[in-house]
């Protein structure tokens, strides 16, 4: 079948992999080495990725509620000391944080580096 990858975009022979066209150099040498195809892997990516983000909020959202005052009302008071902080780290930039905060981003990127597997 000749159609356009939609990868690498190019027009050359191509393989049908999940409904999806891709060349014989994108779809690589995977397709008999028992190893998940990298448009396979692409196919999943959004899921496997927004599951992490679902578990990363939730988790973070059981620390913040876990440091928070709980009110009569229901609702959660943040300590002064974590607005401070987060609102200094929210208005810095990556290239300006202290290496413990770059430590911290850099653990969250391996994770999602990890997911879509390079």
């Amino acid at each position: 079948m000749s159609a356009e990858c939609m990868i690498c975009k190019c027009k050359t022979t191509l393989e049908n992999s999940a409904m999806l066209s891709v060349c014989r150099s994108c779809y690589g040498t995977h397709k008999d080495s028992g190893v998940e195809p990298p448009v396979e892997r692409l196919v999943k990516c959004p899921e496997l990725l927004a599951d992490y983000a679902h578990e990363a909020w939730a988790g973070w959202m059981r620390y913040v509620f876990g440091i928070c005052k709980l009110n009569g009302d229901e609702s959660a008071t943040i300590p002064r000391w974590a607005v401070e902080r987060w609102t200094r780290q929210m208005e810095t930039p990556y290239e300006m944080l202290s290496e413990k905060e770059k430590d911290s981003d850099r653990k969250e990127a391996d994770k999602i580096l990890k997911i879509i597997g390079t």
